[in-house]
């Protein structure tokens, strides 16, 4: 069992020593009373020999020596989802459990069982651990002391049995926890009794201590969620060393995107932390080593009040998009912050349609044209990328007065912001976990309701397929009931127009004045339906209106994507709907086969396909790797094409290079390909030697594609690629489309120089996680805008200077000019500001009185803050 245990421990990409192929299994920790509830803890090796031949009990020792995250103490679940004894993991094969997905189930064991404890209508108020043997008289003195809000309630509540029968108190001594479990949970009743306690208790625990407002009570009804995994359960992170530390729920979670409101984030916390309230920061909050998403999904379930600032991208990548969202489905008490001039931002217009938003200066100009201050007309001081102190302590204050306004409204039941979006009784796309919560959820009358999301130029695709679902039985609600406006194209470059317009009809979209209705209408019939159906055209791509649809469905419904003629998909279509399985009219059965899907969908106990959280998981794995081997805080990556186009184009590649070899502490990543990669790396790699600095550079490679690419790179006649003569070389991904994921999620910033559709989609990765792109724009290509690369990563991050951002598109500028420019932006973002930024001396006034004085504040520069991977 040694030797098998050797084998599986080897590298992902590698072969066991007989010659078989390596088969990667899932590992899924199922939830103690729904196994439909799973979290992904990753991916173990094996082979077909292991397979059939290992028992449990070897399978056990595997799967501990492979994965860092099993818990302590787990059984194995059949396919049936029945847990196997340890008695019986002798006589079990492995081939027994896992199941056609390749996935394996296990269930946490602990030393005592863990019950949950619920009220009579589904409220969730805890669990507690305690033997099944255990009377029920005992059991009411377990609930009150591992319960601290049933603490004093004495007899106001009762136990009930599985029928759902009161227990009277004279007949506990005669029953055991077994007479009275329920699945895995106990009942107890009178509601009443019960809610009255947890409110006094949470608006005791939650109150602000401020001078800015009364503190406002649990703003949503009173829950406990868990949207987190089970080692986030006690709330506890552990740093480097080991300790552990009590993490609170924070009051106000701040939301942004890094490259444009980093230091907005810290200004505004500054001031509302003077305030008396306390922020959530995730620069502040999460530490080395922490389960970065575990903690961010804690934060949002958790916070009071969500507020995003709102700048050009915000909403446009990955988890910005996600986060509000989350707090949308939560009915978190949003307060958005606007840098941007028109208001809602285009792709989250659906999920603001009804939401009121803190402009981010004081003064608005006459007329409320917003233009001048956004775009700097006014001088620096009103440019949305300074953002002036006083202005900051305006918004802040306006956030508290915002903040007392809602609790006095709702004490009144008169509550002014936009009610919340219902899950309803059938299966949504939010993350693991979330599905089921009792108090995001309500039952929808009749039968279950398909959105189906089209432009007016497929309206008679949608006629059909509306006839074919009321056929089975469906209600259908079709966009095209909609006013779309006139100005409905979504503004691209005149590449990407003509790229997407090759064989466009006209469109035929009505004039309206009534968009905020649409949308508003469009948001309450997502809301209510079990699913939505996306048919994908070119006039769907270049729909604003049908843009806004998919950013507000994208993981908040189950989504089906139905391709009904052939057509260039945009940047931000492929990012939101990801690896998603699309249905085509293509298929001759494409009837049947969205029928199948449109009932596996709406069918209550269906749970997505784990496949989708075992490749991301595999992803994981992999940005993992490369963060073991290379170290990220001063790493640069190389993107661009594989041929020079422009005649300045290869001096620009050497000039870059040696110009960021004379930095401190910089690693240069490429993806191993001939071009812009080889060039500025060769460049790089010459100028260390001959300078002596210790600079390294890595290569990233995918280990195969099937795709010949022996005129890009140094590929093998079976598909697999070559290390490079200098420097390192590391091979992750099973395709050069994988390996691009990897390295935008593993990698800060990346330089794009020329490029073609490749290099396009490499940035358009690296903007979909919130990386920093810096496009040497005089280069052409993708870099100058070319093959649909998003056009936001032209815009000036908040570190940068302008006047160095500019000469990256001056074709009159020298290589040598260029490369410095490069060069002093990235040692801009490498950068760390000084510590203390505001003096500990100033006083804040609001309302006559005084605050007390504020700590000062560390301000970290944004090499130091994280982004988050989505697993």
């Amino acid at each position: 069992m040694a030797a098998s245990a050797q084998n599986l421990l080897e590298p992902l990409d590698s072969l066991s020593d007989e010659g078989e192929d390596a088969l990667l299994v899932g590992i899924l920790l199922t939830s103690d009373c729904d196994l439909s509830r799973y979290s992904c803890l990753g991916l173990i090796q094996i082979t077909d020999y292991h397979l059939s031949r290992s028992r449990l009990d070897d399978m056990r020792n595997l799967i501990c020596a492979q994965l860092n995250t099993i818990p302590s103490q787990f059984a194995f679940m059949s396919t049936q989802g029945w847990p196997v004894t340890r008695e019986q993991e002798r006589y079990v094969y492995a081939r027994n459990i896992v199941s056609e997905n390749s996935t394996l189930s296990i269930q946490r064991v602990y030393d005592t069982p863990r019950i949950g404890v619920k009220a009579k209508s589904g409220l969730s108020l805890g669990f507690v651990f305690v033997d099944y043997d255990c009377a029920v008289d005992q059991l009411r003195e377990i609930v009150e002391s591992q319960l601290p809000f049933f603490r004093g309630m004495s007899t106001n509540y009762q136990f009930l049995d599985m029928n759902t029968w009161p227990i009277s108190t004279a007949q506990e001594k005669e029953l055991t926890v077994l007479d009275i479990l329920n699945g895995s949970c106990i009942h107890v009743c009178t509601d009443v009794s019960i809610r009255a306690t947890l409110d006094f208790q949470t608006n005791s625990r939650d109150s602000f201590n401020s001078d800015v407002g009364p503190a406002p009570k649990r703003l949503r009804g009173v829950r406990e969620l868990s949207y987190r995994s089970s080692k986030d359960i006690d709330r506890r992170h552990s740093d480097d060393s080991g300790s552990t530390e009590q993490v609170e729920p924070k009051q106000i979670l701040i939301s942004y995107v890094r490259a444009e409101a980093a230091q907005h984030a810290l200004d505004l916390k500054q001031y509302l932390s003077e305030f008396g309230y306390s922020v959530y920061l995730d620069v502040h909050e999460i530490k080395t080593g922490v389960d970065w998403q575990d903690s961010l999904n804690f934060a949002v379930t958790n916070c009071e009040v969500f507020v995003p600032l709102v700048t050009p991208r915000y909403g446009e990548t990955q988890w910005t998009n996600r986060e509000v969202k989350l707090a949308d489905v939560l009915s978190k008490f949003i307060l958005p912050v606007s840098f941007i001039d028109d208001w809602p931002p285009r792709c989250l217009a659906i999920q603001f349609a009804t939401t009121q938003y803190i402009y981010h200066r004081k003064e608005l100009p006459t007329g409320g044209d917003l233009s001048p201050f956004i775009n700097g007309h006014t001088g620096n001081q009103n440019d949305s990328r300074n953002w002036r102190d006083e202005d900051v302590r305006h918004v802040a204050l306006e956030i508290g007065h915002r903040i007392s306004t809602f609790r006095e409204t709702t004490a009144r039941g008169l509550v002014l912001v936009k009610q919340t979006s219902m899950l309803k009784s059938y299966p949504s796309g939010l993350p693991l976990g979330m599905e089921g919560l009792d108090d995001v959820t309500s039952d929808r009358e009749g039968k279950p309701l398909i959105v189906i999301s089209l432009h007016p130029d497929q309206s008679h695709l949608g006629k059909e397929l509306t006839k074919l679902l009321e056929n089975q039985n469906y209600e259908v609600w079709c966009s095209t009931e909609l006013d779309f406006a006139e100005d409905d194209t979504i503004r691209l470059s005149q590449s990407e127009l003509q790229l997407l317009r090759s064989s466009q009809s006209s469109q035929s979209c009505d004039t309206t004045d009534s968009s905020v209705d649409s949308r508003k209408q469009f948001q309450e019939k997502a809301n209510e339906a079990g699913l939505v159906i996306v048919v994908l055209s070119q006039s769907f791509a270049l729909s604003k209106t049908c843009q806004q649809q998919v950013y507000y469905c994208e993981h908040r419904k189950r989504m089906i994507p139905f391709v009904c003629e052939e057509f260039t998909f945009p940047g931000w279509l492929s990012m939101l709907l990801g690896n998603t399985t699309f249905e085509t009219m293509k298929n001759p059965s494409y009837k049947e086969s969205l029928l199948s899907r449109v009932k596996q969908a709406l069918d209550p106990s269906a749970k997505d396909n784990p496949m989708d959280e075992i490749n991301e998981a595999r992803l994981m794995q992999f940005v993992q790797r490369v963060w073991k081997q290379i170290p990220r805080e001063y790493c640069v990556y190389i993107s661009g094409g594989t041929k020079f186009h422009n005649s300045s184009t290869e001096m620009i590649c050497r000039a870059i290079g040696q110009s960021l070899a004379k930095l401190e502490r910089v690693t240069l990543v490429t993806g191993g390909f001939y071009g812009v990669m080889e060039s500025v790396s060769r460049g790089f790699y010459e100028e260390t030697q001959r300078i002596w600095k210790n600079h390294k550079v890595w290569h990233i490679l995918p280990e195969r594609d099937p795709t010949n690419m022996s005129k890009k790179a140094l590929q093998n006649r079976d598909g697999t690629f070559k290390a490079l003569s200098f420097g390192k070389t590391m091979f992750c991904g099973s395709s050069v489309r994988e390996r691009e994921t990897i390295v935008a999620r593993a990698f800060d910033i990346c330089v794009l120089v020329e490029g073609g559709p490749g290099s396009a989609h490499e940035a358009e990765q690296f903007a979909w996680s919130d990386r920093i792109v810096i496009p040497i724009r005089a280069t052409g290509g993708a870099a100058g805008g070319l093959f649909g690369v998003p056009q936001k990563i032209f815009k000036v991050p908040q570190c940068v200077s302008e006047d160095d951002w500019t000469i990256l598109s001056q074709k009159t500028c020298s290589p040598t000019e260029i490369g410095n420019a490069v060069s002093r932006i990235i040692s801009s973002i490498f950068k760390k500001p000084k510590i203390g930024v505001k003096p500990t001396t100033k006083k804040v006034i609001t309302k006559g009185k005084k605050l007390p004085k504020a700590e000062t504040l560390s301000k970290p520069s944004l090499t130091t803050m994280k982004t988050i991977i989505l697993g």
